[in-house]
């Protein structure tokens, strides 16, 4: 199924595949298959996120204070509004994927009613 998403809903409906990318059924295959597709469609806009990151946010420290090599940003900084206003530039542009869908059937009684609710763009009633 062709949908037309925000960059910033397709980043959250890649996310939502994290929990149960890793399962050997047909639920985990669709699963592999959507994050390959979402992570085409939205991989510009999530290295110019990682850029505005890099310009408005500051290194990341461990409990000791040793930097990880990782930067973040957070609301509490003087840059996030800056920041914010950037990225909602390219996060509500909306880009076009091609998703698979599954029948609900065939996750009933195999994941969570909370993973279900999570993956709900991913299921379709059935025949």
């Amino acid at each position: 199924m062709k949908v037309k998403k925000a960059n910033l809903e397709l980043e959250n409906m890649l996310a939502s595949l994290s929990s149960v990318i890793d399962r050997t059924d047909v639920i985990g295959y669709t699963a592999a298959k959507n994050t390959l597709a979402i992570q085409g469609a939205i991989t510009a806009y999530i290295e110019t996120r990682d850029r505005l990151i890099e310009k408005y946010g500051d290194q990341e420290t461990d409990a000791n204070g040793v930097p990880t090599g990782r930067m973040h940003i957070d609301p509490s900084m003087d840059d996030f509004p800056a920041f914010l206003e950037e990225l909602q530039q390219i996060a509500n542009r909306e880009s076009k994927v091609t998703v698979e869908t599954l029948p609900y059937a065939e996750a009933i009684g195999k994941i969570s009613g909370t993973q279900l609710l999570a993956l709900d763009w991913m299921f379709e009633e059935g025949d």
